[in-house]
């Protein structure tokens, strides 16, 4: 990704934020558990949250530091 792209994300989180849909909760009941899941390009968090319900540890990597402020590793104990 370009750094035009990263620079683009980072000016844009609250935009993002508000309006990025949700995952249907249909979605939680597909997804298998896991000791362990990785979300890459984790944006904001909104995936990160579905998976932290399957999985007993969950690393959300963002490369846009403005966005991977925003992911609940406060709210979700098992997110890091």
């Amino acid at each position: 990704m370009s750094s035009n792209a990263f620079q683009s994300y980072a000016e844009k989180v609250d935009a993002f934020v508000a309006g990025r849909p949700g995952y249907p909760a249909a979605l939680l009941a597909e997804l298998p558990t896991a000791e362990f899941a990785i979300d890459l390009g984790a944006g904001t968090g909104i995936f990160t949250e579905f998976l932290a319900v399957k999985a007993q540890r969950v690393l959300a990597l963002e490369p846009v530091a403005a966005m991977a402020q925003r992911i609940p590793v406060d709210r979700v104990p098992n997110v890091e």
